[in-house]
């Protein structure tokens, strides 16, 4: 019996790694080739944000040609999340783009707002690979699955 999983489909990039903002930083992200692939789902886990009106964190995506080498990264447009508060905490967020129109190299980037920030991370999950089955490169535990 042959069961496919997941992880035979989809390929999981950590962009963000877990990490605290403060007020109005901006950490990019890692790049992330895309190339051959149709579909990806950004996955932004935001944890605490500090308690007040005005403190927020933003996460956008970019494109890139080449990795910012010489095609420096740029915003996609409506790829972002809301300004999200204190009431936006400890949730997690989905952005999902279309591959077919997009550059090779893709990141996420996010921004603190101006007097405090929070917690974030983002993986991009990779689908609808054109060639081949995924490598991937973390550690997969599967539970059950007979091969």
């Amino acid at each position: 019996m042959n069961i496919h999983t997941v992880t035979d489909e989809h390929l999981y990039k950590r962009s963000i790694a877990p990490q605290a903002v403060g007020s109005s930083a901006t950490v990019n992200g890692a790049g992330v080739d895309c190339q051959g692939t149709e579909g990806l789902l950004a996955i932004v886990n935001i944890g605490a944000i500090v308690d007040s009106s005005n403190i927020t964190l933003t996460v956008k995506l970019q494109q890139s040609s080449d990795d910012g080498d010489s095609d420096a990264y740029a915003d996609i447009t409506d790829a972002t999340t809301d300004a999200i508060a204190n009431d936006g905490q400890n949730e997690v967020y989905l952005i999902e783009l279309n591959m077919s129109e997009r550059e090779r190299y893709i990141r996420a980037v996010v921004t603190g707002g101006s007097s405090g920030g929070g917690l974030v991370g983002c993986v991009l999950e990779l689908f609808r690979r054109r060639h081949g089955v995924p490598t991937q490169t973390n550690t997969v535990v599967q539970i059950g699955f007979e091969r």
